[in-house]
């Protein structure tokens, strides 16, 4: 068994330990919202039969065994397996508003990819890594070929956008196509909705229907915006943290 580590924080103090336990004394908490498709389960517990359990679950002891704050999937697929015994990283027993916060914690503070590194990651391993990861082989092909994208070409376009140009844009349509185009108008006119808005949530909704790369440029430019929210939120936390011990 490892030495206990002691992490402390102003009053409050927090001690894990890590242990190999019995598979069978690790049990689930009735908290955890978290799910997996039998897929995504599936791709876990055969990487784990590959290339062994990376690291520990996280648990608190409970009523004398180990109740899971993290890693409920990772424990069921190393019972399946056949596992008698699993490492663990141990904290105090918790109560049960605690475990429901650390619960919460763990499943949503992972972050998100950067849809750029990401294609470059997927160029770099080998084939067989890639399809013990969670994407089937087009998800994986189609992040590849985000590796040869010219993202700016979105934000030019957005630019241009912005700048409030007037543009004359004609077609030929069939009649049934003019009725829709003209009523959409009426509406625009009716509800005082600027025609350009109409025209950009249209083309929007066709996009994110048949346009891989447009959506892959949409998921990059929300990341972007989780990752500044949380960099900001974090910066006043440290800030705050400052003031106070200052």
């Amino acid at each position: 068994m490892e030495e206990t580590k002691k992490i402390e924080s102003g009053d409050r103090q927090l001690v894990t330990e890590k242990r190999i336990v019995k598979i069978d004394d690790i049990i689930p908490n009735p908290f955890n919202p978290n799910e997996q498709s039998d897929w995504i389960f599936q791709k876990m517990k055969d990487t784990i039969q590959s290339k062994g359990l990376f690291g520990s679950i996280i648990v608190h002891e409970f009523a004398g065994i180990y109740q899971i704050l993290d890693g409920e999937h990772r424990h069921r697929a190393c019972k399946e397996l056949g596992w008698k015994e699993m490492p663990v990283e141990v904290s105090i027993h918790l109560e049960e508003n605690d475990v429901k916060f650390w619960t919460l914690y763990f499943n949503n503070m992972k972050g998100s990819d950067n849809v750029e590194k990401k294609a470059k990651l997927f160029e770099e391993i080998d084939e067989g890594q890639a399809q013990l990861l969670p994407f089937t082989s087009d998800e994986i092909r189609n992040t590849k070929e985000l590796f040869k994208f010219d993202f700016s070409k979105y934000d030019e376009q957005k630019e241009i956008a912005a700048s409030k140009k007037t543009n004359a844009i004609s077609a030929t349509v069939p009649e049934d196509i003019k009725v829709l185009w003209e009523r959409c108008l009426a509406v625009c006119k009716k509800d005082k909705i600027d025609i350009s808005i109409m025209v950009y949530k249209m083309c929007d909704e066709f996009l994110k229907a048949n346009d891989l790369e447009y959506i892959h440029f949409l998921e990059k430019k929300e990341q972007d915006r989780i990752q500044a929210v949380v960099d900001k939120d974090m910066e006043k936390a440290k800030e705050k943290e400052m003031e106070e011990n200052a």
